[in-house]
């Protein structure tokens, strides 16, 4: 005769557990209570998300932005925007990129032009101070002296950031006698014939 196994019931565990969650039992007060919790943290996060700490206050004073202004460009710098965006892009041009109409386009573009054209005078008028100072402190002294120095093969840009006079900079791939003789070097013998 062959033997039956009993198989163990899990319906009637099913049906216990449901009950227990519906009857409001320790375990499924439990489980509400972490989500609610959970619900309160997400909440919470959302809510700081949408609130300007005091620098991002300040920021927006900074830029001449309103608190909905400077609120808006927070959300859109954590949204796609951060990964199309350096890091430390003004709220006004993160603005102005997803402005809502042409209108709000120029304001923002009108705003940031004249931060930059103030911030250049600002910067032109350092180097002005910056240019005497150094007048002052060197008497009239060249700080270095180019004096029987060689030339140099460099763009006249480059040269011109290191104060190299014009006259010993020859760009690269200047040809011609004019670049050539600048840099001969004065040979005190006659000059070496060369072979092929």
């Amino acid at each position: 005769m062959a033997r039956v196994h009993a198989r163990p019931r899990t319906f009637p565990l099913v049906v216990a557990a449901t009950l227990a969650l519906m009857s409001g039992s320790p375990w499924a007060q439990t489980r509400e209570t972490r989500t609610q919790i959970e619900s309160a943290q997400t909440q919470g996060a959302r809510e700081a998300a949408l609130k300007l700490s005091d620098s991002e206050r300040m920021v927006a004073e900074m830029w001449g932005l309103d608190y909905g202004e400077m609120l808006r460009a927070k959300v859109l710098m954590q949204g796609p925007r951060s990964a199309f965006s350096i890091p430390n892009m003004s709220p006004v041009e993160v603005l102005g990129i997803h402005a809502r109409s042409e209108a709000e386009r120029q304001k923002y573009a009108d705003k940031f032009a004249h931060a930059v054209f103030e911030d250049v005078k600002r910067t032109l008028a350092f180097g002005q101070a910056y240019q005497t100072a150094m007048e002052r402190l060197a008497g009239g002294t060249p700080m270095v002296s180019y004096a029987g120095a060689s030339g140099v093969v460099a763009p006249t840009g480059s040269a011109d950031i290191g104060n190299v006079p014009r006259s010993l900079v020859t760009e690269p791939g200047a040809t011609g006698p004019s670049s050539r003789a600048r840099f001969a070097t004065p040979q005190t013998s006659s000059p070496v014939q060369r072979t092929r």
